[in-house]
């Protein structure tokens, strides 16, 4: 049986494509004359209906693409613009101390590098000198709860600090173009419509806890977190990555497991996305079968228990977008009515523009949607096409088959599945993943042949953890948890080993930021126009992608020069070093003697000053785990690494106006 790939219709791609490009615009016209633009796009949807029933023909369906095309287009500007609005006087102002009202939009959780939670947030309140602050985004340094409790989306919260401006240079505002050529996090910031910062950040109380929702969300994730935990060593890297794994948790993974997964092209497997929700899913389908529930109460039930699951892991477009995917299938299925995978990924992404229009800009929904449009529009043919070539002993009738036939018959057919699926994915994503990561990865394809398949088993042990956990049966999830990080131990000794090979990955980058996206919608608009014709009558068929991607890739990916220090690699402080000197021109001049010892002061100081809080908490610490205050303790930990990173970022500030005098 061959996957199907009949030629399905999206309507809604009429609208998703305009739309997105529209989102992209940042023309300061749709901000300053917004009213003339809605009633343009009143306008232009007027005539597509005008055309559509009035005028008869071709003539009428190319008035109708054209007015569609410019209204979803008009639509999609207007509704990003009020993101980008910046107030004018920002441009060049200094830093400054400000108290704000924010209210959390994403929260990066601490880990062993950042021992404090960092946030999103829309800022709700501002004081009377910066009120034109309200409504605009900003990075909140650190989030330390005055209970010791982790931050959630959707509190409030009331905080002070000091803001800053995080534009690459003061001519930047609202028309930056993020460099997809660097990875930092500034880039990340400004690419969302992120133009500040509070840095020293302190919360000096919470204004609303969050919606009921969001914590149970929070409160589910952690139970989860905690059963897959269960029976494992705290500190372990297969322990880690298996939490990663199911979770999508990468904070759990050390920093050498994470580059060589992305080093072998398989950190797509530790991003809960279609691979993850396919499988929980089908043990879902499965577990409610064996209860004997109708279709319908079936598919109700396992869609509700997948929003469960997607929402307690973070939401993110990925793992929503193949929730709804999953979810019209397994509804259309159980109703009796045939599945459209294309049409429900167009609706999934023109739903979460709708909500968010800076979506688009995020790395996570550029990379699910263009990864699954590749693998429906162009991986599902050229399956079908090579698994109508495999057939081994064709002369053979199939009930005169043995046991190796079958196994070698179907063996193959798994190798050609993963093939197709690995290269189509490998095609589409190395222009992003040389542009937000600086590497590529010719080796990804052979590595993903093995490292996808073994994955599945080890996502089926967590689906089998949690759902012996929450029954209360949890002996059942020891073994599970130590099964599914057995195979991740696996999984870690292939990868670690598979990225030492020569030619499994390079360093690169494009010379010019538009190149990547540029070539992935070129790519992806090849394949829509091959589906439509089904392929085979279109001039050089299925060779046309790789024939547009690696030539390009080949000449216009440029390597790194090598470093001047030969004896061995720069450390992570000199990698940061040179970034900060080609995003900020002017950082490279050398320093005075007395700029030196300046710097050399102020080192010294801070050191002092972190030495004498770090004392002093540390004998509180001390004296309230001698009584036993368990509560007491965990806040006191949570001021300890607060402490630290104030002192931290007063000190790098101090140095940062030395270096700048």
């Amino acid at each position: 049986m061959a996957i199907r790939d009949e030629g399905y219709r999206a309507p809604v791609l009429w609208l998703l494509i305009p739309f997105g490009a529209g989102t992209l615009i940042q023309a300061p016209t749709l901000r300053e004359h917004s009213t003339i633009w809605i009633a343009a796009c009143a306008l232009a949807a007027a005539g597509a209906i005008f055309a559509a029933g009035r005028v008869p023909g071709r003539a009428g369906l190319l008035l109708w693409s054209v007015f569609t095309v410019v209204a979803a287009m008009i639509l999609g500007g207007l509704r990003v613009a009020p993101s980008l609005e910046l107030p004018e006087r920002w441009r060049a102002l200094p830093p400054r101390e400000v108290t704000l009202e924010v209210e959390l939009i994403r929260v990066f959780p601490a880990n062993a590098q950042k021992p404090v939670a960092s946030a999103l947030a829309r800022i709700t309140t501002a004081g009377p000198l910066v009120s034109d602050l309200a409504g605009a985004r900003v990075h909140l340094s650190q989030v330390a709860l005055p209970d010791g409790a982790e931050p959630l989306r959707s509190q409030s919260l009331r905080v002070s600090g000091v803001i800053e401006s995080v534009y690459l240079d003061a001519t930047t505002l609202g028309l930056t173009k993020p460099r997809m050529s660097s990875a930092s996090f500034r880039d990340y910031l400004l690419s969302n419509a992120v133009f500040f910062r509070l840095t020293r950040c302190r919360v000096d109380a919470m204004v609303d806890a969050g919606t009921p929702w969001q914590r149970w969300n929070a409160a589910l994730g952690e139970r989860f977190s905690e059963i897959l935990r269960t029976g494992l060593p705290k500190r372990n890297d297969a322990a880690g990555a298996y939490l990663a794994m199911f979770l999508g948790r990468k904070d759990a993974m050390s920093d050498e497991q994470q580059l060589h997964y992305l080093q072998t092209g398989a950190m797509h497997l530790f991003a809960i996305s279609g691979l993850h929700i396919a499988v929980i899913a089908g043990c879902m389908h499965a577990l409610l079968r064996l209860l004997r529930m109708p279709p319908l109460v079936r598919a109700i039930v396992g869609i509700l228990a997948l929003t469960a699951f997607v929402e307690a892991t973070g939401g993110t477009p990925s793992a929503r977008r193949a929730l709804v995917m999953v979810g019209l299938v397994w509804l259309g299925a159980s109703l009796r009515r045939p599945a459209n995978p294309i049409a429900s990924i167009a609706t999934a992404a023109f739903a979460v523009l709708l909500i968010d229009p800076l979506a688009l800009r995020n790395l996570s929904f550029q990379f699910s949607y263009s990864v699954v449009a590749m693998l429906l529009l162009y991986a599902a043919p050229l399956t079908n096409r090579w698994l109508a070539r495999w057939h081994p002993w064709a002369h053979l009738p199939d009930n005169e088959w043995r046991w190796w036939h079958r196994r070698i018959f179907f063996s193959g057919r798994g190798i050609i599945i993963i093939s197709c699926t690995s290269w189509s994915a490998a095609l589409i994503s190395t222009p992003l993943t040389v542009a937000y990561f600086g590497i590529a990865t010719p080796g990804a394809v052979i590595a993903n042949l093995v490292l996808v398949p073994v994955s599945l088993y080890s996502i089926v042990s967590g689906f089998a953890s949690i759902l012996c956990g929450l029954c209360g049966l949890s002996w059942l999830s020891v073994v599970f948890n130590n099964a599914g990080a057995m195979i991740l131990a696996l999984m870690n000794s292939f990868a670690s080993a598979a990225a030492s090979l020569p030619g499994m990955h390079f360093a690169g980058r494009f010379s010019e930021p538009w190149i990547a996206p540029a070539l992935v919608a070129a790519t992806l608009a090849l394949c829509l126009a091959g589906y439509g014709r089904r392929w085979a009558r279109v001039p050089g068929g299925f060779l046309l992608p790789p024939a547009l991607l690696i030539p390009t890739l080949v000449l216009l990916v440029t390597r790194p020069a090598p470093p001047e220090n030969s004896a061995g690699m720069k450390s992570a402080y000199e990698l940061a070093m040179e970034r900060l000197q080609r995003a900020e021109p002017g950082a490279e001049k050398p320093l005075t003697p007395e700029q030196k010892e300046r710097l050399a002061e102020i080192h010294r100081v801070y050191q002092g000053k972190i030495a004498e809080r770090e004392i002093f908490l540390q004998q509180r610490l001390a004296e309230v785990q001698a009584r036993g205050e368990l509560e007491e303790a965990g806040k006191i930990r949570v001021q300890l690494a607060s402490e630290r990173t104030r002192l931290e970022e007063e000190r790098d500030a101090e140095k940062e106006r030395v270096r700048r005098a």
